[in-house]
């Protein structure tokens, strides 16, 4: 018969694959938003972009262009086109209720 300590152990793993999984799907969601927004010319920004979990309980959405900040955030010449941060904004709000499903 398994200790209490090992059950609350097992749980804690459980626990943590599931919030894992829900922000990883997050990061994706927040790609796939992104990809359709994001201003395209030739396409190379839009393909760039990412989901990838990074360590213990931590997703992120990344841009591999490096132009991809200054589509974003705009420049003296130029001004911006934001694609992720309104992306994040529209996904953030589902992933909160997914965890908080969790719960």
């Amino acid at each position: 018969m398994p200790v209490a300590s090992d059950r609350f152990a097992e749980l804690d793993a459980q626990v943590q694959r599931q919030v894992a999984d829900v922000l990883e799907e997050g990061a994706r969601e927040v790609a796939r938003a992104a990809q359709a927004s994001a201003p395209v010319l030739t396409g190379s920004l839009r393909g760039s972009i990412e989901a990838v979990p990074v360590g213990t309980l931590r997703a992120r959405t990344l841009v591999g262009v490096r132009y991809g900040v200054f589509q974003e955030l705009g420049t003296a010449k130029m001004s911006a086109n934001p694609y992720l941060r309104p992306a994040l904004d529209r996904v953030w709000p589902r992933v909160l209720q997914n965890l908080e499903g969790l719960i």
